[in-house]
């Protein structure tokens, strides 16, 4: 990988099997954490119908889902110690927040999914506040979702929920309600914890597509505001994404759905409140309790809440809204 322009024009299927080859091989590191593959495939598949055929139908589909298999196995197998130091550079002060197994990081799959610290995360005890389930960009999607539908705002934006809910019996209870989106960059710690408090009345894992987004992908970069009003998130009811109805006291049912996105896209369960109610009972959780995490790949947790319970991202003068970074 170069940097350089890349043109997919006259290309052959050597030349695009060495892309892949290249990708299923390489390691992430700060400087380059895998994001450039993932656009290049895109721009092959962008406005071509032939391309897309390749990671949408069979036989193609199955052998993306076998690359995908193969690059969580890479994820899985050892990982050299001078990547491990680069992030370890990279992430600054943030490091001493994380738990470092005896003998360090021996995968990458196991630094990406690590843990933090107790404490690292203090959360708020009133009930009244929402608390992020991730370290991500945060972004109001919709304020009138509807279940069945795809619902097209000025924003350019869709959301089936009951699609993304995998037909889920509470998907009509969020009809009218609004939903926020929260997208976890790869440089970033990938649990993600329960927003509410409450009790988890249905869990899921659902399966889908490792590579899904075609021309929604530009949008959804957005000039480096991931998933920010541009964004078009109906693309992501067709990928591999795991769901929780949390049942709160005052504030209705909220939805949070994990998804999985290019390339390995794992999204795994706490095994407590993995598959409610058929495998395990409904489980009580505290907000900020960790409900899973995601193994190596994109990343992204939308939450849904029913009419009238959160109207919209609220701050006080003088509160966090966000982090800056220098101008280069």
């Amino acid at each position: 990988m170069t940097g350089e322009p890349f043109c997919w024009k006259d290309k052959s299927i050597q030349e695009l099997l060495a892309f892949f080859e290249s990708w299923l091989n390489s390691t992430p590191t700060p400087q380059n954490d895998g994001f450039g593959y993932y656009q290049l495939l895109y721009d092959l598949c962008y406005h071509n119908t032939y391309a897309l055929q390749f990671v949408e139908i069979e036989p193609w589909l199955s052998w993306t889902s076998e690359f995908t298999k193969a690059r969580g196995e890479k994820m899985d197998g050892p990982v050299d110690p001078k990547v491990i130091e680069q992030w370890k550079e990279f992430l600054g002060e943030k490091w001493n927040e994380y738990v470092i197994p005896e003998g360090g990081y021996t995968t990458f799959n196991q630094f990406f999914s690590r843990k933090i610290k107790p404490g690292a995360r203090p959360i708020s005890g009133d009930d009244t506040i929402l608390v992020a389930p991730a370290d991500s960009l945060v972004n109001a999607i919709n304020s009138n979702l509807t279940a069945t539908t795809q619902l097209r705002t000025k924003y350019e934006e869709s959301l089936n929920v009951r699609q993304l809910l995998d037909g889920s019996q509470y998907a009509d209870v969020f009809n009218g309600g609004t939903a926020v989106s929260c997208v976890l960059l790869p440089t970033v710690y990938h649990w993600y914890h329960a927003p509410v408090g409450g009790t988890v009345v249905e869990s899921r894992a659902v399966s889908g597509t490792s590579f899904g987004m075609n021309g929604g992908f530009y949008t959804f970069v957005n000039n480096g505001n991931f998933g920010g009003y541009k964004s078009s998130f109906g693309v992501f009811g067709i990928y591999h994404r795991g769901y929780y109805i949390i049942q709160t006291e005052k504030y209705g049912l909220v939805a949070m759905i994990s998804v999985g996105l290019d390339d390995v896209n794992s999204v795994n369960f706490m095994p407590e409140v993995n598959n409610i109610p058929e495998k395990n009972p409904a489980k009580i959780v505290r907000k900020g309790d960790p409900l899973g995490y995601f193994a190596y790949g994109g990343s992204l947790v939308i939450l849904l809440f029913e009419p009238g319970a959160f109207s919209g991202l609220k701050v006080d003068q003088g509160q966090q809204i966000g982090g800056m970074a220098p101008l280069k």
